[in-house]
Formats: structure tokens, C-alpha cells, sequence
């Protein structure tokens, strides 16, 4: 069959010393999503809305682009012998959405109620992720 293009993704592992900000542009109808992977961050998006996000924590930007800022609020007012140091440590994905179908049936995530139905049918067979299976399965369907 035909081969779809796949659509660009920007993945930035970031770090932002304590009291500092970093902005990014996301282009106009991307994503975003960051997950901090440790510290506190003040995230700021189109609506310019002050968010807080903490380590081991995601957030969501629409897929309208624009301006992101993002800012270590690690930098404690007052006792700055420990939060006030810490680095801010997260990941920032940007791209086009895929604007596909979601299904999700427990914890599969698939594109139709079929494709959930074969995963738990090869969960059953002890098939499920299995890449020669997958090949075969494929080729048949070719």
C-alpha cells in the first residue's frame, strides 16, 4: 500500500536553573505536551494562564501554536537552601495532531474497537507484542 507520511515531532529534554524561564514557539496548529521530570514548573501558554505543574506531572497546550514560557519555581522565596537550587528538569513534545480515532478498552489504547478486540484476543494467546506475530498478521492482510 501506499506509504503515509509521518508528521514532525519536536522532543526537547530541558533544564532551567532555579529562578530562570525559558520560552519556545510552538508552530501554529501544533501540540504540546511537558512532563516534568523534576522540580515545580509556572507553564504559560496563549492565554497567558499561569499553570503549576509538578515532578512526575504532564500538561497540555491546544494545537492553536504560539508562545510557551516556562519557569522554574524553584526559586523559593525566603529559605533558598534547598527548593531555591533545584533545577527544573521536563521533556517537551511538539507536533501536528494526528487526528485519529481513539478507542480504549481497560489499559489498551487502539484506533477501532477491532484492533482493541485482537490485542486482548493475543493478551489471551501470549501473542500480544510479539513482532513476528505482528509481521504475519500484517502480510495476511496484504
Amino acid at each position: 500500500g501506499k506509504a503515509r507520511q509521518r508528521p514532525s515531532v519536536q522532543i526537547m529534554h530541558v533544564t532551567i536553573d532555579a529562578g530562570a524561564r525559558w520560552t519556545v514557539e510552538a508552530p501554529l496548529e501544533h501540540s504540546a505536551i511537558v512532563y516534568i521530570r523534576k522540580g515545580r514548573a509556572n507553564l504559560r501558554g496563549l492565554a497567558n494562564d499561569k499553570v503549576l505543574a509538578k515532578s512526575q506531572q504532564t500538561a497540555t497546550f491546544g494545537h492553536n501554536g504560539g508562545t510557551i514560557t516556562i519557569e522554574n519555581a524553584n526559586a523559593a522565596k525566603g529559605d533558598t537552601r534547598k527548593r531555591g537550587k533545584e533545577t527544573l528538569d521536563l521533556l517537551l513534545l511538539m507536533a501536528m495532531p494526528l487526528r485519529e480515532s481513539v478507542v480504549q478498552a481497560g489499559p489498551i489504547v487502539m484506533n477501532s474497537a477491532s484492533e482493541v478486540n485482537d490485542a486482548y484476543q493475543q493478551l489471551e494467546d501470549g501473542t500480544f507484542l510479539d513482532r513476528d506475530h505482528a509481521m504475519s498478521q500484517q502480510q495476511a492482510r496484504s
